[in-house]
């Protein structure tokens, strides 16, 4: 299988959902899974660690680093594009994912989509060659606040509670970076002709 270069970017909103991503990437063999009720049956364990080549996924952090750091999500997209690799793939978060969205579709290289739900990243990759999946921090926090309040920068959660919230967020992953674009007639075409748009 080829390696996938994974591109990661968020403001300081999104800095919590990057982390448990890269956690994920890097404790799970997301690749072993690409069956999603295989991975709703997974049991987190801390100490499933592997090297990174063996999960076929070379993940790139290109900040923000800290909680705490404010930062413009404009910033971010534009880093993303000056360190983009050729058929890479890309995961950009901020609070409620638009600024994001609008951001990264200003650059003709990107597909930028905003999913809130597996169904529509199937769809996004499928249809519209989506090489960017953006995602929603507020979206998220939804489905880690369950019944009891808890603080947005300091989450404490049992033990089923981060567990079900991680496999919700590797069943969106992986729809991501292990769904293929449909080579038919018609996407091909619309797809190529997002490209010629050149306002």
């Amino acid at each position: 299988m080829k390696l996938i270069n994974l591109l990661i970017g968020s403001d300081h909103r999104g800095y919590q959902l990057k982390s448990d991503i890269l956690y994920l990437i890097q404790n799970m063999h997301l690749n072993n899974y690409k069956n999603l009720n295989q991975i709703k049956k997974m049991k987190l364990n801390s100490n499933d660690t592997f090297a990174e080549e063996k999960n076929n996924i070379i993940t790139h952090d290109i900040g923000c680093y800290s909680l705490t750091e404010v930062c413009d999500y404009p910033i971010i997209v534009k880093e993303m594009h000056k360190r983009w690799i050729t058929n890479a793939r890309g995961i950009l978060i901020c609070g409620s994912g638009i600024g994001m969205s609008i951001a990264a579709n200003r650059f003709s290289k990107f597909r930028a989509a905003l999913c809130t739900s597996e169904n529509m990243i199937y769809s996004a990759r499928q249809h519209n060659d989506v090489n960017i999946l953006v995602l929603s921090a507020q979206h998220f926090l939804k489905i880690e606040n369950t019944k009891q309040s808890k603080s947005k920068l300091n989450m404490q959660f049992n033990k089923d509670e981060k567990t079900n919230y991680m496999h919700y967020l590797a069943e969106y992953i992986t729809a991501f970076l292990y769904t293929d674009f449909e080579l038919s007639p018609r996407h091909i075409r619309r797809v190529q002709q997002l490209s010629n748009i050149n306002l």
